[in-house]
């Protein structure tokens, strides 16, 4: 007799092997997924950073005490109003005086991102719950 077609045991094979390696690979998704978010984080301070710098080398060495001056410049300095959005998982906060400022990048949750990033004047990026920034 002609055997045509799979055998339960052979269905329930290939379902078990294929759960086994969807329990091996879904975590490492989710941490490249996690660390993309916080590369993503790091590069916008950045580009905020270097956003900054920029208008205080246009502006007399002051940083302007209102994040939206960067965005209405002509041209603007930045494109992206990243202060009133989440961006890949990331909250970004400032503190901007006249000579110094502290941006930071905090994960919305655990799943979009496992450190808390800033970067203060001069461009100095770290990690871990950041410094107070000097009085204006």
């Amino acid at each position: 007799m002609k055997k045509q077609g799979f055998t339960l045991v052979e269905v329930m094979i290939v379902i078990m092997v294929m759960g086994l390696l969807m329990t091996i690979l879904v975590p490492h998704a989710l941490r490249i997924r996690l660390l993309a978010n916080e590369s993503s984080a790091q590069a916008t301070l950045k580009a905020i950073s270097v956003a900054l710098e920029s208008y205080a080398n246009d502006n007399g060495s002051n940083y302007p005490t209102n994040p939206a001056l960067l965005l209405s410049a002509n041209p603007s300095y930045i494109t992206i109003d990243y202060f009133s959005t989440v961006n890949n998982g990331y909250i970004f906060t400032h503190q901007i005086f006249d000579h110094s400022y502290l941006i930071t990048a905090t994960p919305l949750n655990a799943n979009s991102g496992s450190q808390i990033f800033s970067i203060a004047t001069g461009g100095f990026l770290g990690s871990g719950i950041p410094p107070a920034p000097p009085a204006p």
